[in-house]
């Protein structure tokens, strides 16, 4: 009789919570001798077929409420020995191929050799990946373990070893309980639209929407009106001469600030066992500031971050040990710290600083709208183009603060080329000579042989062939 496996990510017997747990625990049984792995758990004698249910859409709220388990895959287990080990799949579900970032969850396999799992466990797994509760289509893989009374937690495959990846397509379980985010939002301020910006991610996952708005005192005049827009609906505040405040479904708001600001809006803010809409009007910094140990906490001595839309400021900032971004060339603006949890930011006065681990250059993101922040190690930076025919860079040679580089390159008969970090095209600059930005086009060099010289000192970014 074949066992039944039962995997739990929350509760197992054997006290794991996940994969690499399952892989590194340290057994209180010796493990299996290992010249006997290869011949008892051969991967490829085990087929997983997909069945006719996980092929068809899966309604994960529908089947949670019907308290119907989810047929996933056939097992044919081949030669490998039911009678004497029990198999245990592992299910990881990601949005991607690659799973870059995927949740786990508890599978059964039945006396008849059927995959199966609850919706809720399903769901669960699903919302580690995404909260969006839209139809969607996932990938699903398994990890296969092998255990007996005297082996312990044997990987079937080696540790990089998977069943899969097939897909599915899933109405995911509403973590949102109906309550709706759309995927774009218009500020209409004075009968001007100004459409809001946003990351790449789903809406419920990032529902936070971000507009840049500079008016004169001509044009703002006595006040205008305000109101956001959005597929389900308009929203405003609740009292118009308050700068912060929830949103309202109608509202419509009054407007009278001159200069530049920043309009935040958040658009699921639990509330409770509800959500709310939340709007913030801010001023609108030209910079931010990277003061710390690397330049004796002093801004001015401190590297910009530069921004085209008073919400994300980006740049390179020269790091060692703790440090923060600052929006003025003093400690009397808006200081960003750390929440500690990589990635955050808070405005919190008493918050403690941000650190790096190693003395380098770094390519800085910063979004000041959901206080999110990412640091980029730049190890090389190379001179790319049609001389070499776009192939390996010509790597440049840092100063001891690393914001300088240079070295010499030969253009042949010239052409067009750039600067790329870190031999990928993730962070490179390109544009005007004297006005070096992040993904700008394509620069043009004489020919021959020239000396290349990159300050990253100041902004804007500058580049001298001599």
């Amino acid at each position: 009789m074949k066992k039944i496996a039962i995997f739990s990510v929350m509760a197992l017997a054997l006290g794991l919570v996940s994969c690499d747990d399952y892989d590194n625990y340290d057994w209180p049984n010796p493990p299996a001798q290992s010249n006997t792995q290869g011949e008892i758990f051969d991967a490829s004698t085990l087929v997983l077929t997909p069945t006719e249910q996980a092929q068809a859409t899966l309604d994960l709220p529908a089947l949670n409420e019907a308290n119907t388990a989810i047929s996933l895959d056939q097992v044919e287990y081949g030669s490998f020995p039911v009678d004497d080990y029990t198999l245990t799949l592992v299910a990881q579900v990601s949005k991607s191929s690659d799973f870059s970032k995927y949740g786990e969850c508890e599978t059964t396999i039945t006396d008849e050799g059927v995959l199966t799992v609850t919706p809720d466990h399903l769901g669960t797994a699903i919302q580690a990946v995404t909260l969006d509760p839209r139809q969607a289509t996932f990938y699903v893989r398994y990890a296969a373990y092998a255990t007996n009374d005297n082996t312990t937690g044997v990987r079937i495959g080696g540790p990089n070893y998977y069943y899969g990846p097939q897909t599915l397509t899933l109405v995911p379980m509403d973590a949102y309980n109906g309550f709706t985010v759309d995927d774009s939002y218009t500020l209409v301020l004075g009968g001007v639209e100004y459409p809001m910006s946003h990351s790449s991610e789903s809406p419920y996952d990032d529902p936070v929407f971000s507009a840049s708005i500079s008016l004169s005192p001509e044009e703002v005049g006595s006040g205008l009106s305000w109101t956001i827009k959005g597929v389900s609906g308009s929203y405003g505040p609740e009292d118009s001469a308050e700068l912060t405040g929830d949103l309202l479904s109608g509202k419509t708001g009054t407007y009278d600030k001159t200069g530049s600001y920043l309009l935040t809006i958040n658009m699921a803010v639990a509330d409770g066992d509800s959500f709310k809409r939340t709007y913030t009007f801010s001023p609108a910094f030209e910079f931010l500031y990277t003061p710390g140990a690397s330049n004796g906490w002093n801004q001015a001595a401190s590297q910009l971050l530069t921004t085209n839309d008073y919400s994300t400021y980006t740049g390179y900032a020269y790091l060692s040990g703790d440090f923060k971004f600052t929006s003025q060339a003093d400690w009397n603006g808006t200081n960003y710290g750390s929440t500690g949890t990589a990635g955050e930011l808070t405005t919190d006065g008493s918050a403690g600083n941000l650190s790096v681990d190693a003395a380098a250059l770094y390519w800085c993101s910063v979004n000041i709208a959901n206080l999110t922040y990412s640091l980029t190690e730049i190890t090389t930076i190379g001179v790319i183009g049609g001389f070499n025919g776009w192939g390996a860079s010509v790597a440049l040679t840092p100063s001891d603060d690393f914001l300088v580089w240079e070295g010499d390159v030969d253009f042949g008969d010239g052409g067009e080329w750039k600067f790329r970090a870190n031999d990928g095209w993730d962070i490179n600059l390109g544009g005007d000579l004297l006005n070096l930005v992040q993904d700008g086009g394509n620069l043009t060099a004489p020919a021959g042989k020239k000396h290349v010289t990159l300050d990253l000192s100041v902004v804007p970014y500058a580049c001298y062939l001599d």
